[in-house]
């Protein structure tokens, strides 16, 4: 019985030694420096990532006008409050300043709901670059052969000779940023 669980346990032990000596030897890593892409993106003045940027920029300054007179309307309102405050009942002014506080905690939902809604537009316009540089990586992959493409800004160690930023952009038809 005992023989068994050792020739079991030496098969095994071939078995997956020569699984992960495989998979170690079948392994070829690319690295991408997604901020490196977008800034070269961003120099070469591509039309699609101008126009995301002023769509994006255009619907920031709205949302800042809304919040403005929201800010300004709250002002007003904390200004006559404080006005009025002192010819109210203590019952009157209690109820008064717990409206104001929770007119307020609103205006702090809208402000954060404002840089969530700005985030999701960004994301949302730069959607035909972000597909345009995934597509660049696959046509590199395909005919470089890599089994992973990971970010640049997730790594504490980059592999030698690893990063193909400059050909992702270079298939984009895209220039390196000056400044890498």
């Amino acid at each position: 019985m005992k023989t068994y669980r050792t020739q079991f346990l030496l098969t095994l032990t071939m078995v997956l030694g020569t699984f992960f000596n495989s998979f170690a030897q079948d392994t070829k890593i690319a690295v991408v420096d997604a901020n490196y892409i977008l800034a070269s993106i961003a120099q070469a003045q591509i039309s699609e990532y101008v126009s995301a940027q002023e769509n994006v920029q255009l619907y920031g300054q709205k949302l800042q006008e809304d919040l403005q007179v929201k800010i300004q309307t709250l002002q007003q309102e904390a200004g006559e409050l404080e006005a009025s405050i002192g010819t109210m009942t203590e019952e009157a002014a209690n109820q008064a300043v717990q409206a104001f506080r929770q007119k307020e905690l609103e205006l702090q939902q809208e402000q954060q709901n404002a840089q969530n809604k700005l985030a999701q537009k960004e994301a949302e316009e730069l959607e035909p670059i972000y597909k345009m540089i995934e597509e660049a990586i696959i046509g590199i992959v395909n005919e470089q052969g890599y089994s992973h493409v990971l970010r640049k800004e997730a790594l504490l160690y980059e592999p030698p000779n690893a990063d193909i930023s400059n050909e992702v952009l270079n298939r984009m038809g895209i220039s390196p940023a000056s400044n890498e």
